[in-house]
This record gives structure tokens, C-alpha cells and sequence, in this order.
């Protein structure tokens, strides 16, 4: 996106990854088909990896084939009326005619924003809210851990995975008591063991 280094980029993926159920691996090739539709801009960009999130999650579809469906509508708005039809939306002829009118009188930035708008609307807070499930938690604890395997090692690594493993066996009778707080406790101890050790080994070198 014009007006954007990788490092932003990766950093907004990293970010992304601390509260939705995808890791940063996964965000940033999402990111990376984004970038290759050109006419969305450095202001755009932030709102579009999140609409790709939101609508995965939302529809139960791969980030891959989300990133599609919002880089199309995005890179030919006048267009979106079939892009958008994959996920299920349908455009009212008054949002149609808004649309085409913006991009006829070259505010493409602004038929953008209708569109993410619509977006947001239909499936804004659907990649928090599934991060904030056992599930989501579950992802994103497997996200960090993957995210440091190089750096920690396998040893490190196949303990604390075992470890999720574990929790993952007892999820159902653990949530069917109602002890989730718990559960995500220990979540919370085992992804903060993981970044410190991360931290560690990579300060010693």
C-alpha cells in the first residue's frame, strides 16, 4: 500500500494477531494479497486487513478468500456489487448509485469508505469477539507459539504445546462447569511464558 513500509505493515499483522483467532504468519499473507490491489491507499489499508478478519471469521471462510472479496470491491468500488455478492451482500440500488457516483466524480477514496462502512456494519467486531472465545484463545496462544518457535527451540516448544494440548482435552468439561476465567488463565501464563522465553533467547544472541 502507498504510504506504507513492511515493518508497518507487519507490525499492524503482529498486532491484529494479539486479539484475533489468526496468526501473524496467516494476517501477514492475507496482507500480502491486499497489497496487490494498488488503488488502496496507506489510509485504507489498516480498515481493509480488518474487514478481511471480520469477514472470514464472520462467513467461515479462509483469509485468503476474504482478502479477495474486500481487494476487489475496494480496487474497482463501482465493481463491488459483484465482489461483495461472495459474501452474501447484497447492495441496495441507492448504496449502488452512491457508490458509482463518487467514482465517476473521482472519489474513489470516498466510495471506499462506503464500502467498508458497509462492511463494518454487516460484520464489524467478529474477529475480537471469536478471539474472545476458548476457541479464539486457543489460536491465538497457537499463533504465539509459532510466531516463536525459532527462537525458543524445539524442546521449549513441544512442552508448551503439550501443555495446550492438554487443555484442549479438558475445554469441553471445563466450559460445561463454567470455569472459563480459569482456562483463560492459564492460556494467559502459558502465552506469557512464551514471549518471555522468546525475548530471552533472542536478547542472548
Amino acid at each position: 500500500a502507498a504510504g506504507l513500509s513492511a515493518n508497518e505493515i507487519s507490525e499492524m499483522a503482529a498486532s491484529l494477531a494479539k486479539v484475533a483467532p489468526y496468526s501473524e504468519t496467516a494476517l501477514k499473507s492475507a496482507d500480502a494479497l491486499l497489497l496487490t490491489f494498488t488503488h488502496i491507499g496507506a489510509e485504507t489499508f489498516p480498515q481493509a486487513q480488518e474487514a478481511t478478519a471480520n469477514l472470514a471469521t464472520a462467513m467461515h471462510m479462509d483469509l485468503a478468500s476474504a482478502a479477495e472479496i474486500v481487494g476487489r470491491a475496494l480496487e474497482t468500488p463501482d465493481k463491488a456489487t459483484r465482489s461483495l455478492r461472495a459474501a452474501n451482500i447484497v447492495l441496495s440500488t441507492s448504496q449502488q448509485e452512491l457508490i458509482s457516483h463518487m467514482v465517476a466524480t473521482g472519489d474513489t477514496a470516498g466510495a471506499q469508505a462506503a464500502i467498508l462502512k458497509m462492511l463494518e456494519e454487516r460484520f464489524g467486531g467478529s474477529a475480537v469477539a471469536a478471539g474472545q472465545t476458548f476457541g479464539g484463545q486457543l489460536e491465538i496462544l497457537k499463533g504465539k507459539l509459532e510466531q516463536n518457535a525459532e527462537i525458543i527451540g524445539g524442546p521449549f516448544i513441544g512442552a508448551l504445546a503439550g501443555a495446550v494440548r492438554a487443555i484442549s482435552m479438558v475445554a469441553p468439561a471445563v466450559t460445561a462447569i463454567g470455569a472459563v476465567g480459569g482456562v483463560s488463565a492459564i492460556f494467559a501464563a502459558i502465552s506469557g511464558a512464551a514471549t518471555t522465553m522468546g525475548a530471552t533467547v533472542s536478547a542472548a544472541f
